[in-house]
């Protein structure tokens, strides 16, 4: 039986084209932190088009929001028609995606994008079905800024909207009617050479739609129409001798007739339209000038309307038509009628009140006229804006508008009472406006801004008038992971939020990552992306680095991880910065003191502290000159260029000026180079030797701390300044220094070969014959290779820097072997100052293409890829930046893009629980030069179902499922999807191998059933 299982599993792995066997990928769960929710959204178009879907624009696009807590997502994520139109992997541009007009009507949404200079009508209910393509308008070859839509209504199924073309040729006007169809998509009416003038005033009856429209002659003059909803049957009124006026006011049904007001030969009129026997009747010529008035409004089954500067009022007779007076305001006059509106069935107007001799707002509820202030005086100064948009009905609120000292402050009114909108600030962006919807719990959407989330749209409660956020679209200002470390089992690291950069603390939660001093920030070396762009030193529990306090300059400051323990410790130069982000190099001192290099107004000096400021002082006038030193019992070791001798020496200190002192200088013609790092009693240095012009050498240096205990250990021959003999990126283990050197192949200098020490000239040596290719290594901090130790293995992680294949190396037990050689030159690579070791896994950053992901080895099974979930979704465009860790908790910064949106969150802070991982428990065996391992398969063990999810624009094909033993279990064919599930709830527990045929390649994967 054991051979025929070895058997059957040989003929299983002859399917695939690769026998070579790796590790398969991990699914890990990152969960979001995010400390910076700045950046712009600028929605717009609001919309409810149900109780809880809201549409809206936003710099991104159109996009849904289902819920309070739900995300919103982007129209072009929702629907493949929607995308496939607008092109999104080849020509996508935002302003393709924007609407150029929204209206919900029926609980749909009809907008207008335009892509490619083409105008086009589209209809969504907010989900992938209900979105469609109604119509692409031909001749539309015009800028964004061409079209206008000044109108838009629906009756009896048929859509009614006016399309200007403000920069055509001639400019125009058209009028269009649709059935939803493309077909059924007709212009009925164009209006050339005019300005914004279309179809309007919108009146419904049975069985016609009736509305105003322009002369095609005359465009001044606004005429009647009527539409059955066909194209011939969209047609004016009156022709001929029965066409002699001009409407001038808006329409208003009342007792089964269409008023409004008219104009003839300079003359006005309140006039009506009985569309039964299709006649006008002059209801009384109004008195004064030609009505310019278009106000005309439905107050308690009554016209109320302005004329000669006073407001009138009518039943519809002439008996019943008069001037509304007032005892109380008798001489009012001078009605703004831009500043008037109806609203819950009262008139509110601003007007001059000649009693009194100034401007005020009058209310009319139909019977008498009220002083607006002597009820609302806060709103006595304030303009009216607009109304808020209803979600159905009448509107609730409508919105004031004054200035404070130049400041916006809106003001809320529901008829009854006043809310002033707090917390939200009002200056828009250039072009952008406010938006104000009715929620269905009568509470207010309003598109604003805050410092926190930038331009977004917060929730209004009218109730306690608090305003809130309700969708942060677009957070994609993002953070920092810089300068990673613990403190007190928890993540310390300088990080962004609305104010900027500066000490940040997580322990892993949402509610627990925050900034900790809000008045405190920091900076990072413009120059630079290295990691430790921000230096620091942490001595019991504190962190030592360099800030600003409001402004001030730089300075030296300390962190226990609370505000109040988060201060300035000295103000080193008062009149400029005492310390500098580029090399401060902080050492630290015995176990109590640090060293630093500062500034005090007289140049740069070494410094000392213990942490307060009495015990902050100069020590000496040689700086360091290199992050990297040593530390024996109470001395401290660092390099520092000697102005005497020309060149950087070694130099020891305990702190005080005395004992502060070139401990060597090596020589006539080396120079120092770096301390690489020491054990309890020893440390190593690199010393470079200028032996000629031609010839240098780099030299291995041990040091006990005494003159007669520092000697060189090695010399490795340094061929060419861009292939230097040794590189610095070192590591110690157990009191010994592993690095690559120069392999000494006298037919061949530039390779370089893996080396350790254990402080001894006959324990220095190579612990391998392997020579690695030409330019690999280079001097440089920022070399792609480096070493580092997990566990009991040290990792030498080699990556050419011209030509050859990324490979992975485990020294252990005096074995150096490879586990790991990418398929194809030139495309991994290995990010320095990334691994971190958990449970004796290695975690690091390779960087492929362009994506940065987080691998894992214990140094036998191979290597792991892990597919990262963000809060339980598939993460896209991984590219990771930093990892760092806090026991079994992994910290990454991260600008993974939201499935649903584009760069929601920028690059941001997430943690994932890596206490579990074990490896060994799948493997992968495959083509990975064609796959690349493009297939998330999780969860991993399974129970009831496992999820196939292609990534890299791959799709699966087929999918066959084998038992341990080689026998078929499962087989899935011409699934040509990028999704699949497969159904594992009646399998037995065990471990199954899962073949997957994607486009790009042949592999399998281990699954265990649970």
């Amino acid at each position: 039986m054991k051979i025929f299982k070895v058997i059957s599993l040989i003929t299983l792995f002859g399917i695939l084209d690769n026998n070579v066997l790796l590790a398969q990928n991990l699914t890990l769960n990152a969960n979001l932190l995010e400390t910076n929710f700045n950046e712009d959204s600028n929605p717009t178009n609001l919309n409810f088009i149900t109780g809880n879907r809201l549409i809206f624009n936003s710099k991104f696009g159109i996009a849904i929001k289902d819920s309070d807590g739900a995300k919103s997502k982007l129209l072009i994520k929702i629907s493949s028609a929607y995308k496939n139109y607008v092109n999104e992997d080849n020509v996508y541009t935002y302003d393709a995606a924007k609407a150029l007009y929204i209206s919900v009507v029926d609980h749909n949404a009809y907008f207008f994008i335009k892509k490619n200079s083409l105008l086009s009508l589209w209809k969504t209910d907010g989900t992938d079905a209900g979105t469609k393509l109604i119509k692409e308008f031909p001749n539309s070859n015009f800028m964004t800024s061409d079209f206008v839509i000044t109108s838009f209504t629906k009756f009896n199924s048929k859509l009614y909207f006016n399309i200007y073309h403000q920069f055509g040729s001639p400019s125009r006007s058209e009028l269009w009617i649709s059935d939803e169809t493309a077909a059924g998509t007709e212009i009925v009416n164009t209006l050339n050479n005019n300005s914004t003038l279309s179809a309007g005033n919108y009146t419904p009856t049975a069985n016609h739609l009736y509305f105003t429209n322009y002369n095609s002659n005359a465009y001044w003059e606004k005429k009647i129409w009527k539409s059955d909803g066909t194209a011939a049957g969209t047609i004016p009124v009156f022709t001929g001798v029965q066409d002699d006026f001009s409407i001038a006011s808006d329409m208003v049904k009342l007792n089964g007739q269409i008023y409004f007001i008219k104009t003839k030969n300079n003359n006005s009129y309140l006039s009506y339209y009985d569309y039964s026997s299709n006649t006008v009747t002059d209801v009384m010529s109004l008195p004064g000038l030609s009505a310019t008035n278009s106000n005309l409004f439905l107050q308690n089954n009554s016209l109320v309307f302005v004329n000669n500067d006073t407001l009138w009022k009518s039943d519809g007779t002439l008996a019943g038509t008069h001037a509304v007076t007032s005892s109380s305001f008798p001489d009012y006059g001078n009605i703004e009628i831009n500043n008037m509106t109806v609203f819950k069935n009262k008139i509110y107007f601003g007007c001059y009140l000649g009693s009194f001799s100034e401007y005020a707002k009058l209310v009319y509820d139909g019977d008498f006229l009220t002083k607006f202030s002597d009820s609302f005086p806060e709103l006595e100064t304030a303009a009216m804006v607009k109304k808020s948009d209803a979600y159905s009905g009448e509107s609730n609120y409508l919105i004031f508008l004054k200035y404070t000292n130049s400041n916006k402050e809106y003001f809320a009114f529901d008829g009854y009472s006043s809310k002033h909108i707090q917390n939200l600030n009002f200056d828009y962006n250039s072009g952008f406006e406010i938006n104000v919807v009715d929620t269905p719990d009568n509470n207010l959407l309003i598109n604003a801004k805050t410092k926190k989330y930038g331009q977004e749209i917060f929730k209004f409660d009218f109730g306690n008038g608090s305003s809130n956020i309700y969708e942060n679209a677009n957070s994609t200002g993002g953070s920092y992971l810089y300068s990673p470390q613990e403190l007190n089992n928890k993540l310390f690291y300088f990080g962004s939020d609305e104010y900027g950069l500066g000490p940040m603390l997580s322990d892993g939660s949402v509610a627990g990552t925050k900034k900790i001093n809000e008045n405190m920030t920091v900076q990072v070396n413009s120059g630079s992306s290295y990691v430790k762009d921000i230096p620091s030193v942490k001595i019991n529990d504190k962190i030592y680095f360099p800030c600003m306090i409001n402004g001030s300059g730089l300075e030296l400051c300390v962190s226990d991880g609370t505000a109040a323990g988060t201060l300035q410790v000295k103000d080193i130069n008062p009149n400029g910065n005492g310390l500098s982000y580029d090399t401060p190099y902080f050492f630290k001192l015995g176990l109590n003191k640090f060293l630093f290099k500062a500034n005090d107004g007289a140049g740069e000096k070494l410094w000392v502290s213990d942490g307060t400021s009495a015990g902050t002082s100069i020590v000496s006038s040689y700086v360091s000159s290199n992050e990297k030193y040593a530390r024996l019992n109470n001395t401290t070791f660092f390099t520092s260029y000697d102005h005497n001798l020309n060149k950087s020496v070694l130099m020891s200190t305990d702190g005080t000026q005395g004992n502060t002192n070139v401990f060597h200088d090596f020589g006539a013609k080396r120079n120092m180079v770096s301390v690489l790092g020491n054990t309890d009693n020893k440390f190593f240095c690199l010393v470079y030797n200028q032996i000629d012009y031609w010839t240098s050498n780099y030299e291995v240096w041990i040091s006990d701390g005494t003159v007669n205990g520092t000697f060189m250990l090695k010399a490795f021959s340094n061929p060419h300044y861009s292939n230097p003999g040794f590189n610095t990126h070192v590591a110690m283990h157990n009191n010994k220094l592993y690095f690559y050197a120069c392999a000494e192949n006298q037919t061949n200098l530039t390779l370089h070969s893996p080396y350790v020490s254990d402080g001894t000239i006959n324990g220095t040596h190579k612990i391998s014959t392997e020579e690695f290719p030409n330019g690999s290594y280079s001097s440089s901090p920022y070399s792609s290779s480096f070493i580092t130790s997990c566990s009991d293995k040290v990792y030498f992680m080699q990556v050419p820097s011209n030509y050859g294949y990324s490979s992975i190396w485990a020294y252990s037990n005096n074995q150096f072997n490879n586990i790991y050689m990418h398929p194809t030159p030139n495309v991994s690579l290995f990010m320095q100052d990334s691994a971190q070791c958990i449970n004796d896994n290695l975690f690091f950053l390779n960087k492929q293409y362009t994506e940065n992901k987080i691998w894992i080895t214990n140094g036998t099974s191979g290597i792991k890829e892990a597919d990262i979930q963000v809060n339980g979704a598939i993460a896209n465009n991984v590219i990771i930046n930093t990892l760092a860790k806090v026991n079994n908790k992994i910290f990454l910064n991260a600008p993974f893009r939201d499935s649903d949106n584009f760069n929601s969150y920028g690059n941001e802070l997430y943690v994932m629980d890596v206490s579990q991982i074990t490896l060994g428990t799948n493997e992968v065996v495959g083509n990975t030069k064609n796959s690349e391992r493009s297939v998330m398969v999780f969860p991993n063990p399974a129970e009831s179902v496992v999820n196939l999810v292609a990534t890299k624009d791959d799709y699966i094909k087929n999918v066959e499922l084998y038992n341990m033993s080689g026998n078929l279990i499962l087989n899935k064919k011409q699934i040509n999807n990028s999704k699949t599930t497969l159904d594992v709830n009646t399998m037995g527990a065990g471990v199954y191998l899962l073949k997957i045929q994607t486009e790009k390649g042949n592999f399998v994967k281990k699954i265990i059933k649970k």
